[in-house]
């Protein structure tokens, strides 16, 4: 599996008796309105890391019985294990008929959903938000291979990939070559 991870490593930690991995340090637990915050953070957790995990589990299975489906990838900030109270949880996908999910939702069920919430374009991806049954919204942005083209890498492209993004289901390598290419990219960038 492929990841790319924005920022800092955080310290795996442990509030109200579950534990995870949260984006505050340990020391700075100590400061005003953190120590909410990671309780927060740890009750979000142990409400959703089941229904995320099943999710995430699912995703590459499902994919892989669809011939139209390149690539599926988790981003955003499920992807480098930091997310928020109200985080959504962001999937990419990349099919060869995007219309098959930016107009039909049979689709939702399969996945577990329990309500499509809304549409929106975004450029070369198409939004499709909508909520598992613990309430957690799934961003899903549908868009063709072509999104994941390194000749050049569009800076949309780039942004998504560079500030998180795990490669759930990648068999013709779009996402790794993207990634790759993406973090290469960011090494040799001059900085300032």
């Amino acid at each position: 599996m492929l990841r790319k991870c924005r920022g800092r490593r955080e310290p795996e930690i442990e509030a109200n008796g579950v534990s995870g991995i949260f984006p505050y340090r340990e020391e700075d637990r100590e400061t005003a309105g953190v120590a909410e915050d990671v309780r927060k953070l740890a009750l979000m957790g142990s409400r959703f890391n089941r229904e995320v995990d099943a999710l995430l589990d699912l995703l590459p299975r499902w994919a892989q019985q669809r011939r139209d489906v390149r690539a599926v990838a988790l981003v955003g900030s499920w992807a480098y294990r930091s997310p928020g109270p109200d985080s959504d949880l962001d999937v990419l996908l990349l099919t060869e008929e995007p219309k098959l999910y930016a107009q039909r939702h049979d689709w939702v069920v399969q996945l577990g959903g329990v309500a499509l919430v809304t549409t929106r374009g975004w450029g070369a991806l198409t939004e499709r938000r909508f909520r598992l049954p613990s309430g957690l919204e799934v961003d899903l942005a549908v868009g063709r291979p072509s999104w994941a083209s390194v000749t050049p890498v569009d800076d949309g492209t780039r942004r998504v990939t560079t500030d998180g993004l795990m490669a759930l289901y990648d068999p013709d390598g779009l996402l790794g070559t993207l990634l790759e290419h993406c973090v290469r990219q960011e090494d040799i960038r001059p900085i300032g």
